[in-house]
């Protein structure tokens, strides 16, 4: 919804970083899986098996770890890449008891 909003084309997208796996940072990728089948999700072990566990026809998806300093550098074509860097940060407190919710922030650097 959020794309058709942003008039974006999913058939483009090649990769999704995930902060953290409650819904509002993944219940957009079944339907952006229905019109693209040719992406990489980079995301913390823990938040892919929530993500398997919510959505089975995700199964096929590629899933990469990526974990606190972890740096993934893409190209993209030329001399151009970026270079996301992953890094520790405490989601606000998620559940009554008063615990902290662990997840992924990026720093994202454009070269070339």
């Amino acid at each position: 919804e959020q794309m058709h909003r942003e008039k974006l084309n999913p058939e483009i997208i090649r990769y999704v970083f995930l902060s953290h796996g409650h819904m509002d940072a993944v219940g957009g990728l079944p339907q952006l899986f229905r019109a693209n089948k040719d992406f990489i999700v980079y995301c913390s072990n823990e938040t892919k098996n929530r993500i398997l566990e919510e959505f089975k026809s995700l199964k096929s998806v590629r899933f990469e770890n990526i974990e606190h300093g972890e740096e993934v550098d893409i190209h993209l074509g030329g001399d151009a890449h970026v270079r996301v860097i992953p890094f520790d940060v405490i989601h606000a407190e998620a559940f009554p008891t008063g615990r902290k919710f662990p997840t992924l922030g990026f720093r994202i650097e454009l070269e070339g």
